[in-house]
């Protein structure tokens, strides 16, 4: 147990810990580029995927990941103990309700997915 929880990263425990105890592990905003996204907890966001990674080792790769496509959204999963996942989407046009999930969506988006210019 200690080596496999040794090759896995502290944010990905933190979001295991968030995930499976509803405790407030990940943090509530997350600044990507100009982009704030909020976190919305046991929930998952329906829309356009661009790109998944399977096999999440650190959450960093799904920060890079929305970055290079200006993503409106992360959808984290949790599909096993120590496995993850991630989807960047371009469009967000709900939000539904998830167990093992997570969605950071870009504040910029009202409602889901329209480019809110305030």
């Amino acid at each position: 147990m200690i080596s496999s929880l040794a090759t896995i990263s502290l944010p990905v425990l933190a979001f295991v810990a968030s995930v499976a105890g509803g405790c407030g592990s990940l943090p509530l905003y997350q600044n990507i580029g100009p982009r704030a996204y909020k976190l919305q907890q046991r929930a998952e966001c329906k829309g356009t995927k661009v790109y998944d990674i399977d096999n999440v080792q650190d959450m960093e790769e799904c920060r890079e990941a929305c970055r290079r496509f200006d993503c409106a959204a992360v959808n984290l999963f949790q599909l096993g103990e120590f496995y993850f996942k991630c989807e960047i989407m371009n469009y967000v046009s709900a939000l539904t309700p998830a167990r093992g999930a997570a969605c950071y969506y870009a504040t910029d988006l009202w409602p889901y997915g329209v480019p809110y210019y305030g």
